[in-house]
């Protein structure tokens, strides 16, 4: 298994992100998550349990999740759920939608478990989102449905700071900026804020991408023009 740590706004965000390395991949295939002020946003594949916990492990004690948002329930993003439950004893927030689903687990097929682990989601007690904001010691995140890439999918905008955690919404070859300059060194598609907002956008031929504009152009309204960030 490989995996890699980053930084981004002067270190006030890591991603930290992980990969099998299965020889039946023809390349890494990375599932990512983020610490925000002891916020953690997703919580990996279910195959990256034992590199999550020594993660956590590693991290100082001022800075150990006290909390995580789940931006949808697929099993990329919620696969260390358990662990993060009933081991560090985190509480876990998700789509009120996918609760009861996540309390069972489930598994998958055969070729799923090369990319993302064996042993399939394993069930663990999540809490419906508190509201439409969640809070941490410095920061206030809106929570903005964004369905399309799956129904249950969520967003966590932070208004002030320009930051917009919105999950699988931006693929890699959909990744956006918002605003100007980078932190991520992936060099995304940029779009002019002013752009997104023009109507005529969600003209577009296929549904899907209709959505996808959509829910970016929902996303543009909480987002301020200057150093503005999506991190998919």
């Amino acid at each position: 298994m490989v995996h890699e740590i980053a930084t981004y706004a002067d270190g006030k965000i890591l991603e930290w992100k992980w990969s099998s390395n299965s020889p039946l991949m023809p390349k890494l295939f990375w599932t990512s998550c983020y610490l925000v002020d002891q916020l953690l946003i997703d919580c990996g594949a279910p195959g990256s349990v034992e590199e999550m916990n020594a993660f956590l492990t590693s991290l100082p004690p001022d800075q150990v999740p006290t909390q995580c948002f789940l931006t949808h329930a697929h099993e990329d993003h919620v696969g260390t759920g358990s662990l993060l439950v009933d081991k560090w004893h985190i509480p876990v927030y998700a789509p009120p939608e996918s609760i009861e689903r996540l309390l069972q687990g489930w598994s998958y097929r055969a070729y799923r478990k090369i990319t993302w682990g064996e042993t399939g989601v394993i069930g663990f007690s999540a809490n419906p989102y508190p509201g439409d904001t969640l809070s941490t010691e410095h920061y206030s995140f809106h929570i903005l449905p964004l369905p399309g890439h799956a129904p249950d999918l969520y967003g966590l905008i932070e208004q002030d700071q320009g930051w917009a955690f919105v999950g699988d919404l931006l693929q890699p070859q959909y990744q956006q900026l918002f605003g100007r300059g980078l932190y991520n060194p992936i060099d995304p598609v940029s779009e002019d804020i002013q752009i997104l907002r023009n109507p005529w956008r969600n003209c577009m031929n296929s549904p899907r991408e209709s959505r996808r504009f959509r829910s970016s152009w929902h996303i543009s309204r909480f987002i301020k023009t200057g150093k503005s960030f999506a991190f998919g």
